[in-house]
């Protein structure tokens, strides 16, 4: 007998789920609520009980001139030693060229 392919045993599985899903909706019916009262309850509020919710206002990050100075110090000396290594690099590679 062969070995069920993933695709067989796939479908498998969804008529299984299928056939349970037609057998509990036929053995239980859904309950029907009283036709003489109203199905939704009445809810009955004064104004002076009424929740009023206040969103807080989104806080706005403030950056000291000092920060970004110091940022900038930093990102203009990242950048130096970058080109002084690069330059290195790239006089070592004609260095052993030329020899």
């Amino acid at each position: 007998m062969p070995r069920k392919t993933k695709k067989q045993k796939l479908l498998a599985e969804y008529h299984r789920k299928l056939k349970l899903l037609n057998e509990s909706v036929v053995s239980r019916p859904l309950p029907q609520p009283p036709q003489n009262e109203d199905p939704r309850p009445k809810i009955e509020t004064k104004p002076s009980e009424r929740q009023t919710f206040v969103t807080p206002k989104p806080t706005t990050m403030t950056v000291d001139r000092n920060e970004l100075s110091y940022f900038f110090s930093d990102l203009k000396k990242s950048f130096i030693l970058i080109a002084i290594i690069f330059a290195v690099e790239i006089s070592l590679y004609f260095a052993r060229i030329i020899k």
